[in-house]
C-alpha cells in the first residue's frame, strides 16, 4: 500500500466518523427541538461529506492537498459560534474537530489548529461565565488532544515509512525499480524540454550467481549495502541509483553526455575493483552505458539498450565497461580502463 493510498483511506474514515457523530447530534437536537443546532449539525455533515468527495478527488495528491484546512476551518467557525450562543450544549462539539485536525493535516499544523480550537473555545466559554464547565471542557479537550496527538504522531510516522518503502529498497537503501520507472520518464521529459543529454548505466556484480549459491542470498545483503553506499558516494549530486536485485543496479545520470558517462563508469569500475567488501573481500563489476538524446528513444528502449551494453561487457569478460550507441550503430567499449574497439 502506498502512502497516498493509506492517507486516502484514513482521511475517508475520519470524515465518515465525523458524519456519524454530527448526524447523531442532528437527530438529538431535532428530537429536543433545538432547531438551530439541528441545522448546524446538518451543515457540518454536509461539510464532512464534501471532505470525503474532496479526498477521493485528490487521492493522488493527499500530501499536498490544501482543501482539508479550508473544510476544517469552516467547521471550526460553526462550532465556535455555537459555543458563544450556548456553551452548555456545544462544549463537546469540538472533539471531532480535534481528531480531524490531527489526522488530516500535517502533524505540526494539526497540533496548531487543535490548540487554537481549544484556546478559542475556552475563551468563548469563559466569556459566558461558564467557569466550572469551561475548566471541565478544556481538561477533556486537552486530554483527548494529547491522546490523539500520540496516535497522530505514530500514524504520520508509519505513513512516511510506508512512503519510503514504496520508493526505497530495504536491503541496499537505494531506490527501487518502481521508482526508477517514474524517475526515468520524468528525466526524459525534462531532457526533451531542455535539450540536455541523459545517460544510463547498468551495473552487475561479477559472478553474483556463484556468490549467492556459495554464501546464500541473505548473507550477501551486507555486500549489496556497501556497494550501494559506494555508488551513492561516487555519483554526483542530482544523479541517482536503483537496485534491481541479484547484484544489479541502474544509475541514472541527468545532464551527462557520452564522454561524461564513460568517465563515471570507469570511476565506478575502479571503486568496485579496488575496494574491500564484506563477505567476499574483493569483487568486480561490469557496466553497460548508453546515452539518450532528445527525440531518440522511449524509456523502455533506453533501459533495453543499457542492458545490451551490459551483456556485451559481460561477454568480453569481467571487470569491464562498455558504452553502446544504438542510433549510429557505433559502440565504444572499455576494458579495465583502456579503450578498445568493438
Amino acid at each position: 500500500m502506498t502512502e497516498t493510498r493509506l492517507r486516502t483511506r484514513i482521511h475517508t474514515l475520519a470524515y465518515a466518523l465525523c458524519i456519524l457523530a454530527f448526524s447523531m447530534l442532528a437527530y438529538l437536537n431535532l428530537l429536543y427541538g433545538f432547531y438551530r443546532f439541528f441545522y448546524a449539525a446538518l451543515f457540518l455533515v454536509a461539510l464532512a461529506a464534501g471532505g470525503i468527495g474532496y479526498t477521493l478527488w485528490v487521492h493522488r495528491q493527499q500530501l499536498s492537498a490544501s482543501g482539508h484546512g479550508l473544510i476544517l476551518g469552516l467547521m471550526a467557525v460553526v462550532v465556535l459560534v455555537l459555543n458563544l450562543s450556548n456553551p452548555q450544549l456545544a462544549s463537546f462539539w469540538i472533539f471531532p474537530l480535534i481528531l480531524l485536525a490531527l489526522l488530516l493535516l500535517p502533524l505540526h499544523r494539526g497540533l496548531l489548529l487543535a490548540g487554537l480550537l481549544i484556546l478559542l473555545q475556552g475563551i468563548a466559554m469563559l466569556t459566558q461565565a461558564q467557569g466550572l464547565l469551561a475548566i471541565a471542557s478544556l481538561l477533556s479537550a486537552l486530554l483527548l488532544g494529547a491522546m490523539a496527538a500520540v496516535f497522530a504522531y505514530r500514524y504520520h510516522h508509519h505513513a512516511r515509512w510506508v512512503g519510503e518503502l514504496t520508493t526505497t529498497d530495504p536491503v541496499t537503501g537505494a531506490f527501487n525499480e518502481r521508482y526508477f520507472d517514474e524517475t526515468l520518464r520524468r528525466e526524459i521529459s525534462r531532457s526533451e524540454s531542455t535539450g540536455h543529454p541523459l545517460s544510463l548505466l547498468h551495473l552487475a556484480i561479477d559472478y553474483y550467481g556463484e556468490l549467492e549459491a556459495l554464501h546464500g542470498e541473505t548473507s550477501l545483503h551486507p555486500l549489496l549495502e556497501k556497494v550501494s553506499d559506494a555508488l551513492r558516494d561516487t555519483i554526483r549530486a542530482g544523479d541517482s541509483h536503483y537496485h534491481l536485485g541479484r547484484g544489479e543496479f541502474l544509475l541514472l545520470l541527468p545532464f551527462t553526455p557520452e564522454e561524461g558517462v564513460r568517465v563515471i563508469a570507469e570511476r565506478i569500475r575502479r571503486v568496485v575493483a579496488e575496494g574491500t567488501w564484506p563477505i567476499v573481500e574483493s569483487a568486480t563489476a561490469c557496466l553497460g552505458g548508453v546515452s539518450w538524446h532528445p527525440g531518440d528513444q522511449a524509456p523502455e528502449e533506453l533501459v533495453a539498450s543499457a542492458s545490451r551494453a551490459l551483456e556485451e561487457a559481460q561477454r568480453r569478460g569481467h571487470n569491464r565497461v562498455y558504452h553502446l550507441d544504438p542510433f549510429t550503430s557505433r559502440s565504444q567499449p572499455q576494458a579495465d580502463g583502456s579503450p578498445a574497439q568493438g
